[in-house]
């Protein structure tokens, strides 16, 4: 294997918890590889836009949210056309809300390979979801942590040892999952938008520095308006510094409470490495 001489993270994260995820494994394996660490969002439009390629002797950190146990479908073409290289290592990471991250691992491989990349580690790790505080609390802890930058210096070591050795391909997924209601009946808030308080709204415009899919606009008023697509990733809810935003669709809403009653007792990490 030949040296690598920079790690290059690239990451969607509207909520930071995947940018910490990509941010702690990447700078372990820089710090393994004594490589140069790069760091490259593609949460913003205007991020998606200013697109760093990557270099020969590059080793790959790309991590993703989960969304219905799959990579976010809205950003799925970007994906294709970007986690592109030449037989370059790659390190896939996603990060869930503790339900599941059902395909998204294997799909982030599948389409590491179809763009030229070879994984050599994945890793699903379980966080809070970001649907609710309560849902996963304190599941991304300091031994998760650990062990999650155990697994990245191993990773480091094995390339420096020239020891690293491709993971498996895995067939693309076909379906995503279905969200539930509190009552077992199937959820549809697709079309779900968040809803403003004009009474405590300060038209401070943080929602619309923060939306990944720019889809928030300054209304005659001065305050949000939410028009175009929503991918219920609660960037503007979590930014918000005056609560003033929610979405009180009455599916979402019966989601949120099936995920509360069900999320428990499941494994925080997964890693995978050859």
């Amino acid at each position: 294997m030949k040296k690598i001489k920079r790690v290059a993270v690239r990451c969607f994260s509207p909520c930071g918890t995947t940018r910490q995820v990509a941010q702690l494994v990447g700078q372990q394996l820089a710090t393994t590889l004594e490589a140069e660490y790069q760091e490259c969002s593609y949460t913003l439009p205007s991020e998606r836009e200013a697109w760093l390629p990557f270099e020969k002797d590059d080793c790959v950190v790309w991590a993703s949210p989960v969304y219905a146990g799959r990579l976010p479908n809205k950003t799925l073409d970007f994906v294709r056309t970007h986690l592109v290289g030449d037989g370059q290592p790659m390190v896939g990471l996603v990060s869930y809300g503790g339900r599941s991250y059902d395909w998204a691992l294997d799909e982030l491989c599948a389409l590491a390979y179809e763009g030229g990349l070879l994984p050599i580690g994945l890793s699903a790790i379980a966080g809070r979801h970001v649907f609710s505080p309560t849902i996963g609390e304190g599941r991304f802890d300091e031994k998760q942590l650990q062990s999650l930058g155990t697994w990245a210096k191993e990773l480091g070591q094995g390339l420096l040892k020239g020891e690293s050795n491709p993971l498996p391909p895995c067939p693309m997924p076909e379906r995503y999952y279905r969200p539930l209601r509190s009552d077992g009946e199937p959820a549809n808030f697709l079309k779900a938008k968040p809803v403003l308080s004009a009474e405590l709204c300060t038209a401070c415009g943080q929602c619309l520095r923060v939306c990944p899919m720019g889809s928030v606009a300054t209304g005659y008023d001065g305050r949000p308006r939410f028009e175009g697509i929503c991918i219920k990733c609660q960037a503007c809810i979590s930014s918000c510094p005056q609560g003033a935003i929610a979405i009180e669709d009455a599916d979402f809403q019966s989601h949120v409470q099936m995920l509360q009653q069900s999320v428990c007792g499941l494994p925080p990490i997964e890693l995978r490495q050859i």
